[in-house]
């Protein structure tokens, strides 16, 4: 993905994935470009706010690359990241099975 530079802080390469996934028509384009780089790097959306200027490997770069051209290109968030939230617990997702829904709850 040309679009999110080699050495970048975390707050350039948020601001290039968040414009990839917009131009791929991802709703709320920002707060998933923000749920996979969390993924990557493995740290909470809070870190990502106070470390803003940190600068990422190039492993976690190239490794968001991927993940955010997946998304791009359509696969769902949940089966990137592997879980789903419902009922204020956490579900391991695959390909196997249907991804818990909001509405899910509703009817429960």
């Amino acid at each position: 993905m040309e679009s999110i530079p080699e050495m970048s802080s975390i707050a350039e390469v948020l601001r290039a994935a968040s414009q990839v996934l917009e131009r791929a028509g991802v709703p709320e384009a920002r707060r998933e470009a923000g749920s996979l780089l969390s993924f990557v790097i493995g740290k909470d959306r809070t870190f990502l706010i106070s470390h803003a200027e940190d600068e990422l490997e190039e492993p976690d770069v190239d490794q968001f690359r991927d993940v955010v051209e997946r998304r791009a290109a359509g696969e769902p968030l949940q089966y990137i990241t592997g879980v789903q939230d419902c009922f204020g617990r956490e579900f391991r997702v695959t390909r196997e099975v249907q991804i818990p829904r909001p509405e899910t709850e509703l009817l429960v």
